[in-house]
């Protein structure tokens, strides 16, 4: 069923976005619109910095207490001292994952070009089950429960959105988010994230000014529009029976995650009033409410050895919100309790 027009985006998403991402930053994609950046934003970072091995690591979660890490193959949590916990290695060896969630004492995770979400029990250290489908799935969000919202892969390059609740059979297909024409999947690449409560699930695509919220049965809560507001014509190119993203359309974002009742969004596109400078040497960041999509405010995250970091994670207690950047395969940690202390 998988075809080569798919192809490219299952085996290499994350080099493909990579190639966006440095093409970007060369770009320099401004507008006029209205950032709110915090005088305190410019964060520093806190001692514990870890090292990673000679591994690819695309993406990390911070998830009850535990920093998770994706590194393409496995998965593992890292202590405070650096040293691996739990690594989970994917039996093939073939394909890489995608992405992840961690819900009670279970790992689910999805690996490019197949049709199952597999299950992996931490406390017994073993497989126990597969979430098996009929069809080639791109992304997914695990939400409480037994309940699922995925995207599926059409052999014609289009994406189509699903709810899944295995405990009853339930499936609802929205087919209003993405629209079906040729290519227009690869329009959607991006970024899904659940709540702490796992009650709500939320889309943000890498191309498009705006995001998406769900509750826990499926249905959209809204639709937001993003700050920095960049339209874009999503054209698509066929070529060779692959499908291309335009070279006239540019990422817009790439890191996101949730903490508390907030959505933090990167922003590779400037305000005016930004100094080049300012963007250039840190990463912005802006924060909006989970429960309605309205905009809050923004702070910078500094690079390190001159490269913006590729994924974020935050960690929130009551005193504290700690937030961990991957900057290639080193993990920084910031503490942001100011910041979101003072946010007004």
């Amino acid at each position: 069923m998988i075809k080569k027009n798919r192809l490219i985006f299952f085996v290499t998403p994350f080099l493909l976005l990579s190639l966006f991402y440095f093409s970007n930053k060369k770009s320099g994609l401004h507008n006029k619109f209205e950032r709110f950046i915090l005088s305190d934003s410019k964060i520093k970072s806190i001692d514990t910095i870890f090292s990673l091995p000679n591994e690819e690591v695309d993406e990390i979660k911070f998830v009850e207490n535990t920093l998770w890490i994706n590194k393409r193959f496995s998965i593992v949590n890292i202590n405070k001292d650096g040293n691996q916990q739990i690594c989970t290695v994917v039996s093939d060896g073939q394909q890489p994952i995608i992405n992840f969630y961690i819900y009670g004492d279970s790992l689910y995770y999805y690996q490019a070009g197949k049709k199952e979400i597999k299950v992996y029990n931490l406390k017994l250290k073993e497989y126990v089950k597969d979430v098996k489908f009929d069809f080639f799935i791109t992304y997914f969000s695990k939400m409480d429960g037994s309940k699922f919202m995925f995207q599926q892969s059409n052999t014609n390059g289009s994406d189509q959105l699903h709810f899944l609740d295995l405990a009853n059979s339930n499936e609802k297909i929205n087919s209003e988010i993405f629209v079906k024409s040729d290519g227009s999947g690869m329009r959607y690449s991006g970024s899904w994230n659940s709540s702490n409560d796992s009650k709500k699930s939320y889309f943000v695509p890498f191309y498009s000014d705006y995001f998406f919220g769900f509750d826990n049965s499926g249905n959209v809560i809204y639709k937001a529009k993003t700050i920095d507001g960049q339209k874009q014509n999503l054209k698509i190119i066929k070529e060779n029976n692959r499908y291309y993203l335009s070279p006239t359309v540019s990422l817009l974002r790439l890191g996101t995650c949730t903490s508390g009742n907030d959505l933090f969004l990167s922003s590779f596109v400037r305000e005016d009033r930004q100094t080049k400078r300012d963007f250039n040497e840190n990463l912005t960041i802006d924060v909006y409410n989970l429960d309605n999509g309205r905009y809050k405010f923004s702070f910078y995250l500094p690079n390190f050895s001159n490269k913006r970091p590729d994924s974020f994670t935050i960690s929130a207690t009551s005193q504290k919100r700690i937030l961990y950047a991957l900057y290639n395969k080193t993990i920084v940690l910031y503490d942001i309790s100011s910041i979101i202390k003072n946010e007004g």
